[in-house]
């Protein structure tokens, strides 16, 4: 069954010549979860072309649509996170993916920093032609390759930044 409101709303959007703003703004409001802005698409509209008129100022209405962004938005998914169990769960997968993302970033940029700490990383179990500034490194499975120091930090030679 078609939504008549929203379609009431989009013939009103068609008959009247709206500003690249409230064009802007109208995209914003696809970010909004579905229900909250079944609720208040139209007062929001109205409030964005209310302001426009009184104001004139485009940097009055790229404020109010970044406090929208900033403010308003996350404040929506927070409610509706807070009324949905799966909702719940999928923010608290996607928070331990981020915090192991951030880990592995943290020890692998740690793991250049030293000789030692590069060669542990890369599991060396015997060091062979070590100089200043590289070494030949034998994992327990016998491979043999050699780490090279590159702008202060440690990295496996054909791996280093500018090499991909």
């Amino acid at each position: 069954m078609p939504d008549f409101e929203y379609a009431a709303t989009m013939e009103h959007t068609r008959t009247h010549h709206k500003s690249l703003s409230y064009h802007l703004y109208r995209c914003v409001l696809f970010l909004y979860p579905t229900s909250y802005i079944r609720m208040h698409r139209d007062e929001m509209l109205q409030n964005f072309e209310d302001l426009e008129k009184d104001t004139g100022s485009q940097g009055a209405l790229m404020k109010f649509i970044l406090r929208d962004l900033v403010i308003s938005l996350p404040i929506q998914y927070v409610k509706l996170v807070k009324r949905s169990r799966s909702a719940q769960l999928v923010v608290l997968l996607i928070l331990m993916l981020a915090a192991l993302l951030a880990y592995q970033v943290y020890a692998t940029n740690l793991a250049h920093t030293s000789f030692q700490r590069y060669a542990t990383f890369r599991e060396c179990v015997t060091i062979s032609h070590q100089t200043p500034t590289s070494a030949d490194c034998t994992t327990d499975s016998g491979k043999t390759f050699k780490i090279v120091e590159i702008s202060t930090r440690w990295y496996r030679d054909g791996d280093g930044p500018g090499i991909w």
